[in-house]
């Protein structure tokens, strides 16, 4: 998860209350990841990529019930 939050401790609380099962990252650590060329057209914006950077499913619903099938 790449977070807009100024802080890593905010990020990481909003991550545990939405249980997000992955790592997070401010936006300041993003150009080390596929996602400097992603447009974000809100916040908070739900997309999950394959290891290989193909978009797997975008919007909150989607993305949780595709982690169902892949855990």
């Amino acid at each position: 998860m790449v977070s807009y939050d100024n802080s890593i401790d905010d990020a990481a609380s909003w991550a545990k209350k939405e249980s997000m099962p992955w790592p997070t990252l401010l936006t300041s650590s993003k150009e080390n990841t596929r996602l400097v060329k992603e447009p974000i057209h809100g916040v908070p914006s739900y997309r999950l990529y394959s290891n290989d950077g193909k978009l797997i499913a975008e919007g909150k619903k989607d993305v949780f019930s595709e982690l169902k099938n892949i855990k």
